[in-house]
């Protein structure tokens, strides 16, 4: 009867023991909640952030430098200085080799070649001062040959000083094409020393073609000076026509050298 009764308890004490451990997996089951929908285990699912695209750069957009409209009505030179200076961004500026047409090419000096007027009259070009000139022979020294505006007296240049300008040429017809060299120097200057040029020889066509040019001085010049604006002609026989020359000087400022670059390029 005790073997009996002493069975009985073990069974009960397993069978507890089950009832135990079901009622934890159960719990725990209900806690840790494994729920399974249509395959897909809920408790691992991780929702991920909506993508988010790189930000683009977009350039800073550079604006022109705005450009006045010249009148046409004005004299040449009013043309050109709204030209240089407000389009350009030159300031400060006078004028050593003439402040018009009159007296710019039309004082200039002429050297073993020989001129003559170009009437302008309906050429619907800008200015009114022409020459042609001719070169008929060649002289010992090419530069010989020349048409020269030296500076008036009371303009104090420093090296450095920027000279900018424009001036038209024209092949009218010859056995060469024409050339024109550009200098800015004193007669005693050596060619190493004389005034840079952005250009020095201008070819011509058929056509008046206008060309732009700038140079910096590389000397101190004063009263005493004798600085020139040279258009040298020598290098062969040639006939060239010549017209609406402008040279204006400025300081040699950071900002006068930056107007250098809106200038076009000849």
């Amino acid at each position: 009867m005790m073997r009996k009764t002493k069975f009985i308890r073990v069974i009960t004490l397993l069978l507890s023991a089950a009832l135990v451990l079901l009622l934890a997996t159960a719990c725990n089951n209900a806690g840790g909640s494994t729920t399974t929908t249509g395959g897909t285990n809920a408790a691992a699912t991780t929702l991920m952030p909506a993508t988010t695209e790189m930000p683009t750069t977009t350039a800073v957009p550079t604006t022109p430098r705005p450009t006045v409209a010249i009148d046409p009505s004005l004299p040449y030179f009013q043309q050109e200085q709204t030209e240089f200076e407000q389009n350009f961004g030159f300031s400060a500026g006078d004028f050593p080799f003439g402040s018009d047409e009159t007296t710019c090419l039309g004082k200039c000096n002429y050297s073993q070649v020989t001129k003559s007027d170009i009437d302008m009259t309906g050429s619907g070009l800008p200015f009114t001062v022409a020459k042609e000139v001719v070169t008929a022979t060649v002289p010992a020294n090419w530069w010989e040959a020349s048409a020269i505006r030296t500076a008036d007296k009371g303009f104090q240049i420093a090296n450095g000083d920027i000279y900018a300008g424009c001036l038209w040429v024209k092949d009218p017809g010859g056995e060469n094409p024409a050339t024109v060299y550009l200098a800015i120097k004193t007669p005693t200057d050596s060619w190493s020393t004389e005034g840079q040029m952005s250009i020095s020889t201008v070819t011509t066509t058929g056509d008046w073609t206008k060309v732009y040019f700038y140079g910096q001085s590389l000397n101190d010049e004063t009263d005493s000076s004798v600085i020139q604006f040279q258009m040298l002609l020598g290098n062969q026989t040639q006939t060239v026509d010549i017209g609406g020359l402008y040279v204006e000087h400025f300081p040699g400022t950071d900002a006068n050298y930056a107007a250098e670059m809106n200038m076009p390029l000849s």
